[in-house]
């Protein structure tokens, strides 16, 4: 999909609405029955490795993001690749193109992004959760826990 500026964002300009929305993912649907039909899926998602292999065709620019993405997103497994491909297959299928964009492979790593997060990562998001939930768990606590009181000249 090509960017949006702010400009057109505020303008206000009317997008698709709900039918037109609809009948794209119809047809796209239909797009990918057909073309998978032989190969014993009925959408992008239900793809095997060797269908990807078979019926995703890139462009020239679109195997060159590939290869950058791979080359930058160093935790980007094979399945990993597989996935991103299947997502922006079906981004074409709802564009109704035939060959895949390098567009549509930006698209689908941006919806991916996640995918590629290394252990390490992955461990220093949970760590920024835990410490940023923690502060409410404790807060939670102490208003649940009753205090003590203390009868003696030190406690008061």
């Amino acid at each position: 999909m090509p960017h949006v500026s702010l400009r057109q964002l505020r303008e206000g300009a009317p997008g698709e609405n709900s039918a037109q929305i609809r009948e794209r993912v119809l047809l796209a649907r239909e797009r990918q029955r057909h073309r998978l039909a032989e190969l014993g899926a009925r959408t992008n998602a239900e793809m095997s490795a060797r269908a990807v292999r078979a019926t995703c065709r890139l462009t020239v620019k679109a195997e060159a993001e590939l290869e950058r993405l791979c080359r930058v997103r160093v935790a980007l497994s094979g399945r990993g690749v597989d996935r991103l491909v299947k997502v922006a297959r079906t981004i074409a299928d709802l564009e109704g193109a035939d060959v895949i964009e390098a567009d549509c492979i930006r698209e689908a790593a941006s919806y991916r992004a996640l995918d590629s997060l290394t252990p390490m990562h992955a461990a220093l998001a949970r760590d920024a959760r835990e410490s940023r939930d923690a502060p409410a768990a404790r807060t939670a606590t102490t208003a649940a826990t009753p205090q003590a009181t203390s009868t003696s000249p030190k406690g008061r």
